[in-house]
Order: structure tokens, then C-alpha cells, then sequence
């Protein structure tokens, strides 16, 4: 496996995305890296926030939940 079809390397891309405002295809890297790791706490927070930027609460407070239960270190916002 190369570093580019990693879960780190969609997480890294994903925050690329984010900083750039760039959503939607922000939303896609995690998912895809969640896909790849589906035991990252990180890229679930990650996820929230993409998603609470668009309007998607919901689904950001799941992922921040499933953050959570993965990595307990990690608070969901706004509770």
C-alpha cells in the first residue's frame, strides 16, 4: 500500500480542502479516509467540522460522537 491510498494521506487531504473552504470535496477525503481507517478518532472530528460548516448538525454531532467513542480525549463542540 502507498502513502496516497492511506487513510492519513485522505485525513491529510481532507484538512487541505477544509482550510481552502472546499467543503464538499473535504467531506468526500474523510469519508473516503474513514473508509480506509475506520478507526480514527481524528478523522471523524475532522468530519464533524466539515460537515457543521455546511449546515449538516446531525450528521456532524454523530461524527463527533463516534470521535468520542473512539478517543474518549476528545470533547464534542458545543456541549
Amino acid at each position: 500500500m502507498t502513502a496516497a491510498n492511506t487513510g492519513y494521506a485522505y485525513l491529510v487531504q481532507g484538512d487541505m480542502l477544509a482550510r481552502l473552504g472546499r467543503w464538499s470535496e473535504a467531506i468526500a477525503s474523510y469519508q473516503e479516509s474513514i473508509q480506509l481507517d475506520p478507526e480514527s478518532g481524528v478523522t471523524f472530528y475532522q468530519l464533524g467540522h466539515a460537515l457543521q460548516a455546511v449546515g449538516r448538525r446531525q450528521e456532524a454531532q454523530a461524527a463527533w460522537q463516534e470521535a468520542q467513542r473512539l478517543d474518549p480525549s476528545f470533547s464534542i463542540p458545543g456541549s
